[in-house]
């Protein structure tokens, strides 16, 4: 019988305030594409773009 002790992976160097930046960044990340696929998929930004008054886009 074989048995398992749960705990850090050994030979893992990360402490946990660098696994929990990279967590935060993966969270951000993928809401952040997220949302931009969200307002392309609904017309969103062409719409924005369209309508702008300023013509500050090139």
């Amino acid at each position: 019988m074989s048995s398992m002790t749960i705990g850090p992976i050994a030979g893992s160097t990360a402490d946990p305030s660098e696994r929990s930046a990279l967590l935060f960044w993966m969270i951000f990340t993928g809401l952040s594409i997220f949302a931009v696929v969200l307002l392309w998929r609904f017309g969103l930004i062409h719409l924005m773009l369209t309508s702008d008054r300023t013509y500050i886009r090139a």
